[in-house]
């Protein structure tokens, strides 16, 4: 349930993300959702009702679109000129990546301490 919502709402902002970054310089949406991410990280570790936790959630999903694909492909096609598909792609693949090696040392470090550890 909580994916969904970090996606729904990520996916229901990007737009506006969008509209943002075509009137703005990138850096600060960029430094807001990563803020805005943090805080959401920290405060989901702090929390005792799925209310709360669904809310930090929604500020997750606008956390990672103002910090994530939008703003990264919005800055890279202003930066390159030449051969954007494959700087672009390679944005793209670093992301599907990093999340894949994620899974791979959450398990292992679940395996090795628990879970408590792991979270």
């Amino acid at each position: 349930m909580l994916p969904m919502v970090l996606l729904l709402t990520g996916g229901a902002a990007a737009p506006f993300v969008g509209w943002i970054l075509d009137h703005v310089d990138a850096r600060p949406v960029i430094a807001i959702g990563i803020f805005a991410t943090g805080v959401g990280l920290l405060a989901a570790s702090r929390i005792n009702s799925f209310a709360a936790l669904f809310a930090v959630y929604v500020i997750l999903g606008l956390g990672h679109a103002s910090a994530g694909y939008v703003p990264a492909t919005v800055v890279i096609t202003n930066w390159f000129k030449q051969r954007r598909g494959a700087t672009l792609g390679l944005a793209m693949c670093g992301g599907s990546i990093g999340g894949a090696l994620m899974v791979l040392w959450a398990g292992y470090v679940t395996s090795r301490a628990g879970w408590r550890a792991a979270t």
